[in-house]
């Protein structure tokens, strides 16, 4: 059997002597003095033999090994050596891990050399479930902010991925300063978005960016479409920055039909939702424009109330009851926060008065609030901001407050 594997694969004496020497470096307990000489070895053996290693199985955890415990200058020539196959390992199912290691331990420069891989290829890898995993790592933690606009410019046409000089400025300013590269811009990330879409490629923050660069920039018919296709995918997007923006923008934008369609969508995961640090804006959006507070009752909600201690004591969840309690009292509110909530007044698709949607909100929300302080007032009030929150709901909630003034 040996034998026959050795015949079919020319590397497999080398990569059993690195499993070898692998099983002794991976030991977490080893001490460097001890694991140094391991991988001294492990890079006498295989350097110069990288390439033709690196997608199979096995190795691609050996080299991840070397490089997390290299020295710099040997990470070097393992980045030297692996730099030119960039593509092809993030392509690879198991020797994808090779990428973001060199990025986490490489020098900025050797992350640059990596990153400038990836151009003129990204709108084919973003496309790609293995690939796109591997770009959206590089995208989000080690791109400098020149390198993401560049890497996003793609999006935008042929023009912008060859031309990288074209792609220093944001999409926005490239279309003011050049008008009639409009319809060429959204013709070409449309194209990219909808594939992804389509296949369910939403996960990555890449493309949540890029997907609100195209409404910002878009109109009338051609906004409206994007969001059509985009509507029922928004809650697995909004737990990342430009994803809540996104959803925010969403809800901003269309219709009382759609706006309904994404609160639904929001059920199953509410609580999750709630607990997110960027999450939570997106259901204060909904919450804040959403003119049928009886599908809000139903959709969010009935859904709060099974875990509404837990809500209530998580910073971000605390958020949400404040804001049903209190609604935009800037005692409660961040400024910031406050602004984005106030911007959202001026949509066209809002037609309920303001006043008459909190009122009723904050009936539907009362009774779950009450009820929160009744029965777990003793927890609530040990900590400031959970007592902070008693007094909102007191102040502010209507209906009967004597089991809650009892409990306290």
């Amino acid at each position: 059997r040996t034998q026959r594997k050795m015949a079919s694969n020319p590397n497999y004496s080398l990569l059993q002597d690195l499993k070898a020497l692998w099983e002794k470096a991976r030991q977490k307990r080893l001490a460097r003095a001890e694991r140094q000489p391991i991988i001294n070895r492990m890079l006498e053996l295989s350097l110069g033999s990288l390439h033709s290693i690196i997608f199979q199985h096995d190795a691609a955890r050996i080299v991840q090994c070397m490089i997390r415990y290299g020295s710099a200058e040997q990470r070097e020539k393992i980045h030297a050596e692996l730099v030119d196959h960039t593509l092809d390992l993030c392509r690879s199912k198991y020797s994808r891990h090779i990428v973001p290691k060199l990025l986490q331990f490489g020098t900025r420069a050797q992350r640059a050399a990596i990153i400038r891989q990836f151009y003129g290829h990204v709108r084919k890898l973003i496309r790609q479930r293995i690939a796109s995993t591997v770009l959206a790592s590089a995208f989000i933690d080690y791109a400098t902010a020149p390198e993401r606009k560049a890497l996003l410019a793609e999006f935008y046409g042929p023009q912008f991925a060859l031309f990288k000089d074209d792609a220093a400025q944001d999409v926005m300013q490239i279309v003011a300063d050049q008008p009639t590269k409009k319809p060429y811009i959204l013709r070409h990330m449309k194209q990219t978005l909808l594939p992804m879409l389509e296949k369910g490629l939403c996960s990555h923050l890449i493309l949540h960016r890029a997907l609100l660069q195209y409404l910002q920039l878009a109109d009338g018919t051609e906004r409206a479409e994007m969001i059509d296709n985009v509507k029922e995918l928004l809650v697995e997007m909004l737990h990342t920055q430009d994803g809540a923006r996104l959803t925010i923008f969403c809800l901003e934008h269309t219709s009382a039909k759609d706006r309904k369609v994404i609160v639904r969508s929001f059920k199953p995961y509410v609580i999750k939702i709630c607990m997110e640090e960027y999450g939570y804006l997106a259901l204060l959006a909904a919450l804040d424009v959403v003119d049928d507070t009886v599908l809000l009752r139903k959709m969010i909600l009935s859904e709060m109330e099974g875990s509404i201690l837990e809500i209530a004591q998580d910073m971000y969840g605390r958020r949400v009851l404040f804001y049903l309690s209190s609604h935009r009292d800037k005692l409660y509110l961040s400024p910031q926060l406050y602004q984005s909530l106030e911007a959202l007044d001026a949509n066209e698709h809002t037609k309920k008065p303001m006043d008459t949607r909190r009122q009723e909100l904050l009936a539907a929300a009362s009774p779950m609030l009450l009820n929160l302080v009744a029965e777990h007032a003793a927890e609530l009030c040990r900590e400031g901001q959970t007592a902070l929150l008693v007094k909102a709901i007191l102040t502010n909630c209507v209906g009967d407050p004597t089991a809650a003034y009892e409990a306290i």
